[in-house]
């Protein structure tokens, strides 16, 4: 892999912050990503994505997209327009070009927030190049045959960890403080435990 060096605007962006970089790069992008060379992975929270994501960039020297539908973090006007919520679902078939609009300019990288990303030159500079992507989601597996149906071509990564591990690995980080709330709700449900 040959070393990539930053463009003038995105030394000086550099300089100047991660969000002014972010924009340089945006103004710099001659050309757009490959949505079938995109590759997608997905999976739980706390299930390896983040990991596995840092794995395939090594590989192929793609930069990452991480996140592109975390709801805290994207503005409330795109949130609405798309009908974005958390754990989204869309069947394979169903017909929404506003939402396949906005994944394809998440798959080509012509949407850039500063969420998206590390702050890592070399990822600068690799999108300005109009390098192909890597996008790690997870909250997007109800969205995958939609997905997968929108864009046939581009590779797609479902992670499955061992539930019991994710679910250790959220408690040991505080995600799931409120559980002890959801255990009666489990259980007068009268759902089956076998």
């Amino acid at each position: 892999m040959r070393a990539l060096t930053l463009p003038p605007a995105l030394r000086i962006a550099r300089r100047t912050g991660f969000r002014a970089a972010l924009q340089a790069t945006a103004a710099l992008r001659r050309f757009t990503a490959d949505v079938d060379q995109t590759i997608v992975l997905s999976g739980r929270p706390r299930s390896g994505t983040t990991w596995l994501g840092w794995m395939v960039c090594r590989m192929t020297g793609y930069p990452a997209i991480t996140e592109p539908l975390m709801l805290t973090s994207l503005p409330d006007e795109i949130k609405q327009r798309y009908g974005l919520r958390w754990r989204m679902d869309r069947r394979h078939d169903a017909d929404d070009p506003e939402l396949t609009g906005f994944l394809r300019s998440i798959l080509a990288g012509t949407l850039l927030l500063p969420s998206f990303f590390p702050p890592r030159p070399s990822t600068f500079a690799r999108l300005a190049a109009g390098s192909p992507l890597v996008v790690k989601f997870c909250r997007a597996n109800l969205l995958l045959p939609f997905l997968h149906a929108q864009f046939p071509r581009n590779r797609t990564v479902l992670l499955v960890r061992n539930p019991f591990a994710t679910a250790a690995s959220q408690l040991a980080l505080g995600q799931w403080d409120h559980v002890d709330e959801l255990v009666p709700i489990f259980v007068r449900s009268n759902v089956p435990c076998w």
